[in-house]
């Protein structure tokens, strides 16, 4: 019954996996479409930073559209954010010229063409409410990565009387199927709950599964 899928396996003409950042990085991790990723570490150590760079790097490379759940950063920020990876120009004035009007209306015509902004303003948002969301972007806007930004936004909707682990469960489950029917990579970033010091370094530990 798989003959034929797991010749063109072997053959290259099936999902193969995809580099994210050219060079070294390319070495440590590569995606398969579909696949569920979790984030993690350090606060305020750059993670949202990191993923979109990830985003903008794929969107130019393999011409990947991303929705984008970023419930910590301001859209028009996160935005500019976006733009300052595209022109490699820093938004505002500083150490460098920043990037001229035409850099940057080139920019937003890129970014409006390749990711699409979830916003939840007026209530907590729900892991379904989310993945509705992410499946409209996907029939109107043709997405294949889903950024959830983070997790803990969604965590807060956890009915009462469901135990952590009961939700986490569920919350992976859904995005997973979501993340396999639709062909999405879904890239959740998730806190870790407390950074501990170590006594004899003074130095943060790096956060554990």
């Amino acid at each position: 019954v798989f003959e034929d899928s797991v010749l063109d396996l072997y053959h290259n003409r099936g999902p193969r996996p995809y580099w994210l950042i050219e060079g070294e990085f390319e070495k440590c991790l590569k995606v398969m479409p579909g696949q569920f990723v979790l984030v993690t570490g350090i606060p305020n150590h750059g993670k949202s930073r990191f993923l979109d760079q990830i985003a903008m790097t794929t969107s130019m490379a393999h011409d990947w559209r991303w929705a984008v759940f970023s419930a910590e950063t301001a859209e028009d920020q996160h935005i500019a954010d976006l733009c300052e990876i595209r022109t490699r120009m820093p938004f505002f004035d500083g150490f460098s010229l920043k990037m001229g009007e035409g850099d940057l209306r080139e920019a937003l015509d890129y970014i409006r063409d390749r990711f699409v902004f979830i916003a939840s303003k007026d209530h907590t948002p729900t892991a379904d409410w989310v993945i509705e969301r992410a499946k409209a972007a996907v029939i109107r806007h043709g997405i294949n990565n889903l950024i959830v930004d983070p997790y803990n936004e969604l965590e807060a909707s956890r009915p009462s009387g469901q135990t952590e682990t009961e939700f986490v469960s569920q919350f992976i489950s859904k995005f997973k199927r979501f993340a396999r029917n639709h062909g999405v990579t879904v890239w959740i970033v998730a806190h870790p709950t407390k950074i501990y010091i170590d006594p004899d370094t003074g130095q943060q530990r790096i956060p554990t599964l």
